[in-house]
């Protein structure tokens, strides 16, 4: 079985005067607005929380990512 890699971030959702943060695992990297669309998306779905702007969001790291290997390789982190 095939591990899938995928992105971690931690996102903050607004809706009218309520929030709310979570951690999401996507399977593609957000790069683009459509990209936020989708993780406003999943966080309606997930969450039935309709949100109308991701107000803050992190980039965490990937799942699988080996970084004593990075390091030993002497890539950054």
């Amino acid at each position: 079985m095939e591990k899938q890699n995928r992105y971690i971030y931690h996102y903050c959702a607004a809706q009218d005067n309520a929030t709310v943060s979570g951690i999401a695992q996507m399977t593609f990297r957000i790069v683009s607005q459509d990209d936020l669309n989708k993780l406003k998306e999943v966080v309606r779905q997930d969450l039935s929380f309709k949100a109308v702007a991701i107000t803050s969001l992190s980039y965490l790291g990937r799942e699988h990512e080996d970084f004593a290997a990075q390091l030993r390789a002497g890539e950054p982190s």
